[in-house]
């Protein structure tokens, strides 16, 4: 005679893996979709950033409207995205391939960028707002806080340089 409880703990225990698998897999299918709409949400805020207020600022400084060459702006959003400069001698955007640009877009991992050199500018391609500008020069990374950042805006010697506002 066979011990039908131990054959029913069996296929009990089956069931159980076998739901909590789907479970996982529907978690994981949720959060995937969560992201992918937050991260849509990012990319219309960026875009709005870049045309509302950087590339305004950019183009009053660089024509000399503003006084002393120098300008001073909020970026409120999209929160915890980076400020990004590509020129010469950078890998660039495709947006951007012939000029200098800046750009705004979520900045990728360490482990993204050691596995693909190139994973940034594929960000910033994929999911970022660009604005070429040959007189753009190069600036350190400035990333937009959860109370967004002020930037400044300077024409230095015909070239534009951006940099985190002194706070005051």
């Amino acid at each position: 005679m066979k011990n039908k409880k131990g054959f029913l703990l069996g296929e009990e225990t089956i069931k159980i893996v076998v739901a909590v698998i789907c479970i996982g897999f529907l978690v994981l299918l949720l959060v995937s979709i969560y992201f992918s709409l937050s991260g849509e949400e990012g990319v219309k805020q960026a875009a709005a950033s870049m045309e509302n207020l950087v590339k305004p600022a950019i183009n009053q400084v660089n024509s000399g409207e503003v006084e002393l060459s120098s300008k001073e702006i909020t970026i409120p959003n999209p929160q915890l995205w980076h400020l990004f400069s590509f020129t010469e001698g950078d890998k660039k955007p495709s947006s951007c391939l012939k000029t200098n640009c800046v750009c705004i877009c979520m900045k990728t991992s360490d482990i993204s960028n050691f596995f693909n050199k190139n994973a940034q500018i594929d960000q910033c391609d994929d999911k970022g707002s660009c604005y070429s500008l040959n007189t753009i020069k190069h600036f350190e990374t400035i990333q937009i806080g959860t109370t967004g950042i002020s930037i400044l805006i300077k024409n230095v010697n015909g070239g534009i340089e951006i940099s985190p506002a002194e706070k005051k």
